[in-house]
């Protein structure tokens, strides 16, 4: 069961991202949809490597350097295979500038979790249990994805 727990969330989460990946010219009406887009993307990688990451430090007895090097090899590799399976689709493109974006939301987990880290130490208390952080970043998320699918799939 503990596997299902851990993950299933990765599991969802990157066929959430393949499923997006595979809608044909997705763009949206408004003036700052390359942004719009270009944040999409650091947001979604920065929930997959918090679920990574989770799956990874909850199934392997792992150091943090060993978690951050796993997890992060397989982001890329991830991030690189929905690049080019963006070069099938329809009106789209891979772009090894969408991997360095996907990237940043992949470092910018673990530039946070160490801020995190680091400030609860000093504080001597939870800053942020793993179920209240989850909860905030995936209701943010969910209503992101939300609206883009709303945008683009107007009659």
């Amino acid at each position: 069961m503990k596997i299902f727990k851990l993950w299933l969330p990765v599991i969802i989460w990157a066929g959430l991202i393949f499923y997006i990946s595979n809608i044909p010219h997705l763009k949206t009406s408004l003036e700052y949809d390359f942004i719009l887009r270009k944040i999409a993307h650091i947001i979604e990688y920065f929930i997959l490597t918090f679920l990574l990451h989770r799956a990874f430090k909850g199934s392997f007895d792992m150091d943090g350097f060993s978690l951050f090097i796993y997890s992060t090899a397989l982001l890329l590799c991830y991030a690189a295979s929905d690049e080019f399976h963006q070069l099938f689709v329809p009106g789209r493109g891979g772009s090894i500038r969408d991997v360095a974006i996907d990237a940043i939301g992949i470092f910018g987990f673990y530039v946070v979790r160490k801020i995190c880290t680091v400030k609860q130490k000093q504080e001597g208390g939870d800053f942020l249990d793993e179920k209240e952080y989850f909860s905030i970043r995936s209701n943010l998320i969910v209503g992101r994805w939300l609206c883009i699918y709303l945008e683009c799939h107007r009659s």
